[in-house]
């Protein structure tokens, strides 16, 4: 799990949770995103914030999803060795 993504920002080991996360942060950026853009007639720009929300939330999904591929990955090593060694018994 440690090769999918920083172990310090959202669950190291739960992947369903960072996916989901992201899919909360990433949605929630892209609505904070439109808000902002109606909004910046008003003060003059556009704002950094919400495009960031978007680029964090892809980055955690994508992170979810790398987590998964790594533990199904694992889970068909492990299940390998343990055939061989039941063989080899």
């Amino acid at each position: 799990m440690k090769v999918s993504g920083d172990e310090e920002v959202g669950d190291p080991v739960n992947y369903e949770k960072n996916k989901s996360l992201g899919k909360f942060i990433f949605f929630g950026g892209i609505i904070f995103s439109i808000m902002s853009i109606g909004a910046a007639k008003e003060f003059g720009g556009l704002f950094i914030l919400p495009f960031g929300l978007v680029l964090y939330g892809a980055r955690q999904y994508m992170k979810g999803v790398e987590q998964e591929k790594n533990h199904k990955e694992f889970q068909k090593l492990s299940n390998k060795l343990n055939e061989y060694q039941n063989k080899k018994s």
